[in-house]
């Protein structure tokens, strides 16, 4: 959307009227200005008034509808980069066997990256995700039980389930459980 050069003049001294970088912010993010025409409003607002980047960033960080759209933009960009590295097939679940957590630990000692993961597992990013928090989880337990270190007792403790090893990890070192396990009747 495009205005008019008069037209962004009479917003851009509207928006120069500030006395604070948070009413500064505010008018700002509601004027329909372009993102090139925002930033040089902004370079000619600070040097008007002596406020410093740092300033205004704080402002945008403390308005509510600043933080909505990077919220947004974040979500967003998350969304895409799963989909994007989403290498089930057909939303099939992979299922681990020792193999495949031989593999994994092996790959990951390595430094692959969670998209080689995903891609060499047919898997999703958040499957490796909850992969690596059960080894993470694993190699904590047994290192707080002096249980050796090996890759053998790291892959048969990460058999168990995420939740089971996140209550005992959570049990060890004495921290306060998030979630509670249901009682089954």
């Amino acid at each position: 959307m495009s205005i008019s050069q008069s037209e962004y003049h009479s917003i851009r001294s509207k928006i120069l009227k500030a006395k604070t970088p948070k009413e500064f912010v505010e008018k700002l993010f509601k004027s329909n200005l372009s993102q090139p025409q925002k930033s040089w409003t902004t370079i000619f607002w600070r040097r008007k008034t002596g406020f410093t980047k740092e300033d205004i960033q704080k402002a945008r960080k403390d308005n509510p509808g600043y933080k909505k759209r990077i919220k947004e933009i974040q979500k967003n960009s998350t969304y895409k980069r799963i989909q994007a590295n989403n290498f089930s097939k057909n939303g099939k679940k992979c299922h681990w066997d020792d193999n495949k957590y031989s593999l994994f630990f092996d790959l990951q000692k390595k430094g692959a990256v969670d998209s080689e993961l995903a891609r060499t597992f047919e898997t999703t990013i958040p499957a490796i995700y909850s992969i690596r928090r059960k080894l993470r989880y694993s190699e904590k337990i047994l290192s707080y039980s002096k249980k050796p270190l090996t890759k053998k007792n790291i892959l048969l403790k990460a058999k168990d389930t995420e939740i089971n090893l996140r209550h005992e990890y959570q049990d060890l070192y004495g921290l306060k459980r998030k979630t509670k396990l249901k009682k089954l009747k």
